[in-house]
């Protein structure tokens, strides 16, 4: 089963520095089932060369880093399929581990859509792609989807655009890359960013 939710994958406390500066606290949500993993997905697109780059973190209930991929996706024209592609390999990386209850974060408007079947894929590819999608989203028991704020998928991002100058694709268990430590404990402490960096 699949529940779209919308939601900024951020905490909503605010608080306001001298008369007029507005600042929100951003941390990691534990997910709503309490069994639930957390996977967040990202790309990386630049359009002049077409290549772009796919990221993915898995997190467990507690936030302890489980997996993570990166990836280039080459010859690649639009950031909507590379958005796909990165949401793709990060079910894979989930079903893999046998994870049942799931709850899915990214940032593409259009791909959050695409999943509530409230905008149809604009190429066939992208429909081929879709329909992966949805076949690995069938496979979990349940599954939460939601679209977040960029600065809540920082660790995605950060391995999207790794990602982008790889030559294959590389996976993490266990030990997460070096490049994305520092954000993934950040996620857990939360940071206070201003109101129009939201």
């Amino acid at each position: 089963m699949v529940v779209v939710k919308r939601s900024s994958g951020a905490s909503r406390a605010m608080a306001r520095v001298g008369t007029s500066i507005w600042v929100r606290h951003v941390s990691w949500i534990p997910p709503v089932e309490p069994d639930a993993w957390k996977l967040n997905f990202a790309a990386y697109f630049i359009d002049e060369d077409m290549v772009a780059g796919t990221g993915c973190v898995l997190r467990d209930q507690n936030a302890v880093f489980v997996a993570a991929c990166a990836g280039p996706v080459k010859k690649c024209n639009n950031p909507t399929m590379a958005h796909l592609v990165a949401l793709e390999q990060g079910l894979n990386v989930a079903m893999r581990l046998g994870v049942d209850y799931l709850e899915v974060e990214g940032e593409h408007p259009d791909v959050i859509r695409m999943i509530q079947r409230t905008l149809m894929p604009s190429t066939p590819s992208m429909a081929t792609l879709l329909d992966r999608c949805f076949d690995l989203l069938d496979g979990f028991r349940k599954v939460m989807v939601r679209r977040i704020h960029h600065l809540s998928n920082e660790a995605a991002n950060v391995l999207a655009s790794t990602g982008r100058r790889l030559e294959e694709p590389v996976h993490w268990t266990d030990e997460p890359p070096s490049d994305i430590v520092t954000i993934l404990v950040t996620d857990v402490i939360g940071q206070w960013v201003h109101r129009h960096d939201q």
